[in-house]
């Protein structure tokens, strides 16, 4: 069976199509957040100047102004293109009139502006831990595998070290050592962590497929090991790798989660999912704390069935 058709039988599963549905409407809502709710214009022009999106290209341009400020502060000739809602993760609205889909929390901020934002950079931050995973993690694993010997050793007591230390523990063992706690440190953490896991599964595929008939027969025509692991063995590792990044971004994003809600991951001032549930301790109730949970089950419950379309269309 071809690549194509392989592709087409995944896309034709109907728990893959309801995952992926799910999936793009969450992305669709975080990646246009700032087009739904903020009190910054998606697009100015501003004294001879244009900016898109100066919330995100240019963030000292409206730092701390409010939306009405800002319009304040335009005159007759500038053109400035608004959201839906003119109001952003972080503005306090306490004592103020105003439209909130979901209410406002402890300290007067929008729920729905907040779940917007925070479902970004949960998912953003997730995203790109599981990718570092991958690269390292299949770059060691491979290596071990193809090298054996010493190298297959030292890597793979690496991994086990790194491996050993739960994400929560190590995170608070690096905010610990840390003067001023960054995002870097978080990403470079749990990015090792579940790079070690990938690493040890790349490892296993690879012994197995270097000990079939096709790898003895093309180290008989004289490829090395190396070459073998890095150039012919991508068929045979991407479906069970695919599964492994699916679930990889799945139990990133809950770390993040867990992390956040015990003050020890992403900087206060950014907005996630882990950070909204955190506001039980200043007396969240249901109000503030379900839309969080109900879009965390609904994204772990669309990667799993993703994950388990890929498993029973590779049969991994």
């Amino acid at each position: 069976m071809t690549g194509r058709d392989l592709a087409r039988k995944l896309f034709a599963n109907r728990r893959c199509q309801l995952g992926a549905a799910v999936l793009s409407i969450i992305a669709f809502f975080s990646i246009f957040a700032d087009w739904i709710a903020s009190d910054v214009p998606v697009f100015v022009h501003s004294a001879g100047t244009s900016y898109v999106l100066p919330a995100i290209t240019h963030p000292d341009r409206f730092h701390d102004m409010r939306a009405a400020q800002i319009e304040d502060s335009l005159g007759p000739g500038h053109v400035a293109i608004w959201p839906i809602l003119r109001i952003g993760p972080d503005t306090s609205t306490r004592g103020e009139a105003g439209m909130h889909l979901l209410g406002t929390d402890a300290f007067g901020r929008d729920v729905f502006a907040r779940l917007l934002h925070g479902t970004r950079a949960s998912l953003g931050l997730g995203i790109v831990v599981v990718f570092l995973s991958l690269v390292f993690g299949i770059t060691m694993g491979c290596l071990g595998g193809a090298l054996g010997g010493v190298w297959d050793s030292a890597i793979e007591r690496l991994v086990e070290v790194v491996g050993v230390f739960p994400a929560v523990v190590a995170v608070a063992l690096v905010r610990a050592l840390e003067h001023q706690p960054s995002l870097l440190s978080l990403v470079v953490v749990i990015a090792a962590i579940n790079a070690a896991n990938i690493a040890r599964l790349s490892r296993v595929l690879v012994l197995r497929c270097l000990a079939e008939e096709w790898a003895v027969a093309a180290r008989a025509t004289g490829a090395t090991p190396l070459r073998i692991a890095f150039r012919h063995l991508a068929p045979h590792l991407a479906p069970a790798l695919a599964i492994a990044a699916v679930a990889a971004l799945g139990s990133v994003v809950l770390t993040e989660t867990s992390l956040s809600f015990l003050d020890l991951g992403v900087p206060s001032k950014i907005a996630t999912w882990g950070e909204m549930l955190g506001e039980v301790r200043w007396g969240a109730g249901p109000r503030v704390l379900l839309p969080p949970v109900l879009t965390l089950g609904l994204t772990l419950g669309a990667l799993y069935l993703v994950a388990d379309a890929i498993r029973k269309t590779f049969e991994v």
